[in-house]
């Protein structure tokens, strides 16, 4: 017997997964504008803060 997963139950999971990783990575794309084009830090250190703690 198989059985199979309903597709609301897949559309469920989906989304919560999609605002899970929404969650994560928003901050580090917007800390990194920020550092780059309002506190004008070079790209390379700015990259390098955001990488480190996901690291």
């Amino acid at each position: 017997m198989t059985r199979t997963v309903t597709r609301e139950v897949r559309l469920g999971y989906g989304v919560g997964s999609f605002c899970t990783g929404t969650w994560g990575a928003v901050p580090g794309l917007l800390l990194l504008y920020y550092m780059t084009n309002i506190m004008a830090a070079p790209a390379w250190p700015a990259g390098i803060v955001v990488t480190a703690p996901k690291a």
